[in-house]
């Protein structure tokens, strides 16, 4: 089912949509978000009148979950910090930072995480420790759907997502592009724009113009190489 069509914007919840797709409230995704990259965007919180503020995601070629905190040494120089009774049973492979505040100590990680909790240690009481552990999702859900890093293309012909993000510059070489891919970018220098099709019917577009023109995910596919 296709909703909209070019330059249609679909609203869930909003009649006036500012995006091609726009949800006012909560959505859930019961399986895996594929994505060209995501932020938040809120009230500018110093300007709300008149601007938005963006922050990108934090991303991981693994599932993980980051935890952080403030521990202070106690007069023994060591510091137990707690973490959520569900957390070993959540994450597994962990990996530890410590930063001191306000001081220098040689502090370190004197036991690592057992029965949902850890020991620094090294400094002297009263020092404050900042701590990050991060940890891989083991849930049952999480080992079930892995999210591969690298991916084969399925199709023969190579294919991009954007073509906006793919700067024609020195044949694409400099872009790791594939053969075909080249080879695509070959033509649009020589301008051999009747070589590489149409990105809406009836219409051709210069190098340039159906790069930013092009929807994503409905690229044409790149042609042969010619002989």
């Amino acid at each position: 089912m296709v909703l909209g069509g070019e330059g249609v914007n679909v609203g869930i919840g909003t009649p006036f949509p500012q995006h091609r797709l726009d949800v006012a409230g909560n959505a859930r995704v019961g399986g895996t978000l594929f994505k060209g990259g995501g932020s938040f965007q809120i009230d500018h919180p110093v300007d709300p009148a008149n601007k938005y503020l963006h922050h990108s995601f934090v991303e991981s070629p693994d599932m993980m979950n980051i935890y952080n905190g403030i521990a202070a040494l106690e007069a023994n120089g060591e510091a137990v910090v707690e973490l959520p009774d569900w957390f070993e049973a959540l994450n597994r492979d962990f990996r530890y930072q410590l930063t001191c505040i306000g001081g220098f100590a040689p502090v370190y990680i004197a036991q690592k995480v057992a029965n949902n909790r850890f020991k620094i240690a090294g400094g002297p009481p009263g020092l404050e420790v900042s701590w990050q552990v991060t940890g891989i999702r083991q849930d049952a859900w999480a080992n079930a759907r892995r999210i591969p890093v690298e991916e084969d293309k399925p199709a023969a012909r190579a294919r991009v997502l954007s073509a906006s993000g793919v700067v024609w510059r020195a044949a694409g070489k400099r872009h790791g592009l594939g053969a075909q891919a080249r080879r695509h970018a070959e033509l649009d220098q020589l301008g051999r724009s009747d070589q590489v099709g149409t990105c809406s019917p009836g219409r051709r577009y210069p190098p340039v113009e159906r790069a930013r023109a092009s929807p994503v995910g409905v690229w044409p596919p790149f042609p042969p190489a010619l002989g």
